[in-house]
């Protein structure tokens, strides 16, 4: 790490592609289970030997250019409103109808950590681009495959650096944040992944430029990891 600078393989001719990707999921109930709006699979929850049905709600994608790479972020359509608290309608994560514990006539708080229940509300609406080219893609969706769950999933919005610097520019050991390279919006948040992060100005790369090697030896890293927080895990193996 003191010579090489992290880097993840890049898109171009004979050096392959990185795609990291960051899932959320829910345990689905048996009308969710039987509506077909959720990519589904089987998964095992805190410890338990026996399966449940979990449903997708939301992912991020980052895909590795050999510098800032590009981010999008997905969303499941039921998780939440937008942009403010609503009286009807059905959600993943928001009910219309909770009323708040200390005051029948409150609203139950959201976008609270630790809140009991707690309530999600998408703060930044989907891109507009993103909207066109959602419309375009359910209907594609629709019609190789009626049923298929994937037209109940919007693109949220993407971010790429509009001025990229590669990182084997870059003098290795890299001791500081990684470089940004300008997003084209510095906003970037899924409500369901980063609820509690929602506010203008709080991206992905920004949040990423900090990615840094797993400490060693005691001592805090100084190294930063290609954008990726999978080499911050990184362990001796016992």
């Amino acid at each position: 790490m003191q010579t090489n600078v992290i880097a993840l393989p890049g898109n171009t001719v004979g050096d392959g592609s990185s795609v990291e990707i960051k899932a959320a999921w829910k345990i689905l109930s048996a009308a969710e289970k039987k509506s077909g709006r959720f990519h589904t699979t089987q998964a095992l929850i805190q410890g338990s030997l026996t399966p449940v049905t979990v449903g997708l709600v939301g992912f991020h994608a980052f895909i590795s250019r050999g510098d800032q790479g590009g981010w999008a972020t997905f969303a499941q359509v039921d998780n939440a409103p937008v942009q403010a608290p609503v009286k009807s309608g059905t959600f993943n994560f928001f009910n219309p109808a909770c009323k708040g514990p200390a005051d029948i006539t409150t609203t139950c708080p959201y976008n609270v950590k630790d809140a009991d229940p707690g309530q999600v509300v998408q703060i930044t609406p989907d891109d507009a681009t993103a909207d066109r080219l959602n419309a375009y893609m359910h209907t594609l969706l629709k019609q190789y495959d009626p049923k298929s769950p994937w037209q109940y999933y919007n693109l949220v919005n993407v971010q790429w650096p509009k001025v990229p610097v590669p990182l084997s520019s870059l003098k290795a050991p890299v001791t500081q944040p990684l470089p940004d390279g300008t997003p084209n919006d510095p906003t970037l948040v899924n409500a369901v992944l980063e609820t509690f992060l929602q506010q203008a100005n709080v991206g992905c790369i920004e949040c990423h430029q900090y990615a840094a090697t797993a400490a060693s030896g005691g001592s805090k890293p100084t190294n930063y990891a290609g954008y990726s927080f999978m080499f911050g895990r990184a362990s001796t193996p016992q």
